[in-house]
Formats: C-alpha cells, sequence, structure tokens
C-alpha cells in the first residue's frame, strides 16, 4: 500500500526537486556560454609562439615577424627562408601571413563570386618591379 504524504512533505519535495534541476540547468548554461565565448586577448598566440610553430611545421627559417590585418583579421607576417640544400627552393624568401587567435596559415587570395582578388595588406602582393630606367640600360633583375 502506498503511503501518502501530507500536501505540505509533497510541496517540500517538488521544490526540492525543482531546486536541483535548476542548478543543473544553471550549470549547463554556463557550460554552453563558456564553450561559445571567443577566445580573449591573454589566450591569443604570440609572435615568438608562432614564430616556433612555422619553423616546426615547415622546416624554415623565420626572418621577420610584423604585426598586420589581413582581411579584416589581425595576422603575423613571417618572412621566411627556406633551408639550403640541392633543390631549385634552396634559400627562397616568402612571406606568410599566421592568424594571431589560432596560429593557421592565413590564404592570400580570397574567393569572390566574380573570381579571385588578392587580400589587401602591406604589400604583401607587390611584385618585384624595377624602374623602366635600370631596363632600358639592358639588365634584367627579375
Amino acid at each position: 500500500m502506498a503511503e501518502t504524504l501530507h500536501p505540505v512533505q509533497r510541496l517540500t519535495n517538488w521544490m526540492y526537486k525543482l531546486k536541483q534541476f535548476s542548478a543543473i540547468a544553471a550549470i549547463a548554461a554556463i557550460c554552453v556560454i563558456a564553450a561559445a565565448t571567443p577566445r580573449t586577448a591573454e589566450a591569443a598566440m604570440s609572435a615568438e609562439q608562432a614564430k616556433a610553430s612555422i619553423e616546426q611545421q615547415y622546416s624554415v627559417k623565420v626572418l621577420k615577424i610584423s604585426n598586420s590585418t589581413l582581411a579584416g583579421k589581425p595576422v603575423y607576417l613571417l618572412t621566411i627562408m627556406s633551408p639550403g640544400g640541392a633543390s631549385n627552393s634552396a634559400f627562397q624568401v616568402n612571406r606568410l601571413a599566421v592568424d594571431r587567435e589560432t596560429g593557421k596559415l592565413v590564404s592570400g587570395v580570397r574567393h569572390l563570386p566574380s573570381g579571385y582578388d588578392h587580400a589587401a595588406g602591406a604589400g604583401a602582393n607587390a611584385p618585384n618591379r624595377q624602374p623602366t630606367g635600370v631596363l632600358r640600360q639592358g639588365w634584367n633583375w627579375r
């Protein structure tokens, strides 16, 4: 035979269960908000961390690091040099853009509906051009 509870006890039990459920729901809400919050500036990758990561991943030497923005994102522009050897890319110098937040490479090309466009940066895509007077003198420095 089921034991019947006094109405005050039933209300107390119901309120206790509601309180437990509310606490669990509050903890779950905090976890969801924390997961959706973007990383803070303290969690961003430093220039030295970006340098070490790129040198280790691609076996290159980082010569210079500068701060810039590329396609609206804050990035580090790294000037890198390939190692020496018997390949065509020995001692080749290039520039890479690394996202400050994630440490991943950022593409220098933006895809648009009508084709693609080079991302605007601090001279990131400027070709090596000499004055026309130099070319008239017969030297080809390209």
